[in-house]
């Protein structure tokens, strides 16, 4: 019997045989519908690298930078070319391929990789040979950032908070962007961490001495000034170093106050203050002494950054509560609420970028626990080898795995933030298989494993899978784009299920050869006992 499950789109038409070599992939992905646009500007951030191509080859102006690659979890690569052709018989299709080739031999992870999204960026713009050298040709890759030592301190700190209960495990992507800056290198490599802001305040072109001297030259003692008279004064510094609402607690009626709007208004444009490198606005407030013999004096300068505690409209500290959940950032939570795993253990990657979904592991079942409503007999964890060097690591002697049952809430998540400081996996292979037989061993009367796994690490113990006796029911994290067929050929081999993209996929093991999955967009055949995907 040959079954299909089908989810989201189905294509309509045959499909061919199983891409399997790094020329398939590269047909595959040539043959994909292109995106138009007229001119294609690559704009690199912190987690995107464009790599250029000399106009009309395929040669990359950086090779060396490309192998850098190697050791990156991508997640999209955009292949950026122009559709002019300077004569009629031009095989842009095979420049094409020859530039994917050039990109795979010098980084073979953008081809290994599982779970990379694939664009055909095609420029219209071009009319000439001469004006193609003004536009971009290469690839610009998008990927994940796992390594840092600051990304590493955030997200201990945010499951630290997740334990506690004052930050939402959906609320990940916004406590990393806001915590960042408070987090830095100091001189020797460490990670310090300073919750006051970093502020620079206004400054007057040309300095303090400029401004002095400014001063003591634009403004000018009343005509019909009759008296000393002390004028206290306060104004705003905006983003762009304009100074606005101008303010005078005494008044501003008499000749004294009027002369001090009329030099304020004058005075030229500041370099606005900022708060950890962003424009702010700042308010000033000083005292203008005139002198019954014609002198005028002023106080000196007090500045406050609009967020500082000492400005009246301070900054509210970051409501994480407030942060909607999506159903990204709800995937673990949603697939352990809606799967029957009674007598179960998790099995959970706590390496790479696993924070957001461990997190909400943690408050799953740490909500069970509270209740005292929980099915699951126990935990694993594993992250690939506690920091061990990748030539050490042996298949099924790797390392790095901790089995326990938590009693509540708070000794989850002590365990989880004790695994997570002693290692973070290294290269991208993962001992998932080695963490389930550590299950099966350490807790004997479970059913089935629930393993929450990376859907851009590949286990690298897959020859142990055979001796696994229990089904294995995988919730697959990260990457909306494809499944990493992996997940796939586990669930088919321990008669288990895959969640993925918040769709479950049962039944696996039923499938005979040819028999065909359909996930999203793609497709996936059992050929050989392995399911591989179709490429359109």
């Amino acid at each position: 019997m040959k079954r299909s499950i089908l989810f989201g789109f189905l294509l309509s038409f045959s499909l061919p045989i199983v891409c399997q070599t790094a020329e398939e992939e590269i047909n595959a992905i040539i043959k994909a519908k292109p995106i138009d646009c007229v001119k294609f500007i690559p704009k690199e951030k912190d987690d995107v690298i464009a790599f250029a191509t000399v106009f009309n080859l395929a040669v990359f102006e950086n090779p060396e930078k490309l192998k850098e690659l190697n050791s990156k979890v991508i997640l999209k690569i955009e292949l950026v070319y122009t559709t002019y052709a300077e004569k009629i018989d031009f095989d842009q299709h095979a420049l094409n391929k020859k530039r994917l080739k050039t990109l795979f031999a010098l980084a073979p992870n953008t081809f290994k990789q599982p779970g990379i999204e694939w664009r055909l960026m095609a420029q219209s713009g071009c009319t000439s040979a001469e004006a193609g050298k003004d536009f971009f040709h290469g690839v610009v890759i998008t990927f994940r950032d796992d390594g840092s030592k600051i990304k590493r301190a955030i997200e201990l700190a945010f499951m630290k908070e997740v334990t506690e209960g004052t930050v939402p495990a959906h609320a990940y992507d916004a406590y990393v962007k806001n915590e960042t800056k408070f987090y830095s290198l100091d001189s020797s490599g460490a990670v310090t961490v300073s919750k006051e802001p970093k502020t620079i305040l206004p400054e007057f072109p040309g300095g303090e001495r400029a401004r002095i001297d400014y001063f003591a030259k634009k403004i000018k003692y009343p005509e019909n000034g009759t008296a000393k008279e002390s004028i206290p004064v306060n104004f705003i510094i905006d983003k762009e170093g304009k100074i606005t609402k101008i303010g005078f607690p005494g008044g501003e009626l008499s000749p004294y106050a009027k002369e001090v709007k009329r030099f304020l208004n004058a005075m030229p444009n500041w370099k606005p203050g900022k708060v950890d490198g962003k424009l702010t606005e700042c308010m000033v407030t000083t005292t203008i002494d005139f002198m019954d013999r014609g002198s005028i004096v002023a106080s000196p300068l007090e500045i406050y950054a609009a967020n500082s505690a000492q400005f009246a409209e301070k900054e509210k500290a970051f409501d994480y509560m407030a942060v909607k959940a999506s159903s990204a950032s709800k995937t673990v939570s949603y697939a352990l609420s809606k799967g029957n795993y009674t007598s179960a253990v998790i099995v959970c990657d706590i390496t790479g970028s696993m924070a957001p979904y461990t997190a909400q592991m943690l408050e799953f079942i740490g909500a069970s626990l509270e209740s005292k409503d929980t099915n699951f007999v126990g935990i694993v964890l594993f992250n690939d080898g506690d920091s061990k060097t990748d030539k050490n690591k042996t298949t099924g002697k790797v390392g790095g795995i901790y089995s326990f049952v938590p009693k509540n809430r708070e000794e989850l998540g002590e365990r989880i933030f004790d695994a997570m400081q002693k290692g973070n996996g290294g290269d991208l292979p993962e001992n998932n298989i080695e963490a389930v037989l550590e299950a099966e061993k350490f807790f004997p009367q479970s059913k089935r494993i629930v393993m929450i796994a990376d859907n851009f690490a590949t286990p690298r113990d897959m020859e142990l899978l055979p001796k696994v006796t229990k089904p294995i029911h995988v919730i697959v994290c990260g990457s909306a784009y494809e499944l990493n067929e992996a997940y796939l050929d586990i669930a088919f081999r321990t008669k288990g299920s895959v969640f993925f993209n918040n769709q479950t996929i049962k039944d696996i093991h039923l499938f005979e050869e040819g028999g065909t999955v359909s996930v999203g967009k793609h497709n996936y055949v059992l050929t050989k006992g392995r399911f591989r995907q179709k490429r359109v």
